[in-house]
């Protein structure tokens, strides 16, 4: 029986060891996930102020700018 006692000893010892070791490094990742986030916050002042949108032109069968990059044109028949 002390044998056996003998032999778990060093697997005790062991285990213990690796669990504070993971205990160590899951400590020091949240303290560094935290302080990242803590820095990288943006300030209250640093935000820009967005402007709405002005409302597209509509006129007739037209919607948005003149000149814009796209035009799509829609065919219909509802009969």
């Amino acid at each position: 029986m002390a044998r056996k006692r003998q032999q778990q000893a060093p697997r005790r010892e062991s285990r213990v060891r690796l669990g504070v070791a993971v205990l160590g490094v899951a400590l020091v990742a949240v303290l560094a996930v935290g302080a990242l986030v803590f820095l990288n916050r943006p300030s209250g002042s640093s935000l820009p102020l967005v402007k709405p949108a002005p409302p597209p032109f509509a006129a007739g069968t037209t919607k948005g700018l003149a000149g814009a990059p796209l035009t799509i044109i829609e065919y219909s028949d509802f009969q």
